[in-house]
C-alpha cells in the first residue's frame, strides 16, 4: 500500500532486496531462523551447506506451508507477499517465464504484481512451464486475497466495507 508514492529507484531497490532474499534462504535471516527445523524435516536437503538450486528450500517451504510451525508459516507468508508483489522474488518463476515475459509482457513495469497480472491475462499463449509457475502462484493467491496484489488493491475498500470482521487467509474474504 502506498507504493505508488515511492520513487521508482527506491521501489526497485526494495524489489532487488526481495529478489536476493528469494534466491537463498540464508539471505533472509528471519526466515532462516524461523524455518530451520521445518526445512531440515520437510525439504530433505542440506540446511546451509552445499550447492542448491536458487530458491529451492524456500520453494519447498511454500509448497508444504500447511505443515510448517507457526513462526515459519508467518515468515513464508512474507516471502509469498514478496513474490506476489514482484515475480522476480521467485527464482523459478522468473527463470521459467523469462521468454514469455519478454514476448507477451514487454513494457510492463516490474513490481506491483503487474507482470504476474500480464502473464495471467496471456495464459493461453504461455509455455507450459511458465503457465504452471503462474498457476502455482495463483493457488497461493487463492487462499489469501492479499497475495493477489492487483485484485487486493482494487478490492480493499470493498473488503473493508463488506467483510470487516473476516480474518485474512483460507479464502474467507473471497467466499
Amino acid at each position: 500500500e502506498g507504493a505508488e508514492n515511492v520513487p521508482d529507484d527506491c521501489q526497485e531497490d526494495v524489489y532487488q532486496f526481495m529478489i536476493t532474499r528469494g534466491k537463498n534462504i540464508n539471505a533472509n535471516i528471519p526466515l532462516a531462523k524461523a524455518c530451520k527445523a521445518d526445512a531440515e524435516k520437510l525439504c530433505k536437503n542440506t540446511w546451509v551447506f552445499g550447492p542448491t538450486a536458487e530458491g529451492r528450500i524456500i520453494a519447498c517451504l511454500r509448497e508444504d506451508k500447511d505443515k510448517l510451525s507457526k513462526a515459519c508459516k508467518a515468515e513464508v507468508y512474507k516471502v509469498q507477499m514478496a513474490v506476489a508483489t514482484d515475480y522476480r522474488a521467485d527464482p523459478e518463476m522468473a527463470a521459467l517465464c523469462k521468454a514469455d515475459i519478454e514476448q507477451y509482457c514487454k513494457g510492463v513495469k516490474d513490481g506491483g504484481g503487474r507482470v504476474t497480472a500480464c502473464l495471467r491475462s496471456t495464459r493461453a499463449q504461455l509455455k507450459s512451464e511458465c503457465a504452471e509457475a503462474v498457476f502455482r502462484q495463483e493457488l497461493e493467491a487463492d487462499e489469501d486475497l492479499r497475495l493477489n496484489i492487483v485484485v487486493y488493491r482494487k478490492c480493499l475498500g470493498d473488503k473493508k466495507r463488506f467483510c470487516p470482521d473476516v480474518a485474512p487467509g483460507n479464502a474467507q474474504a473471497r467466499d
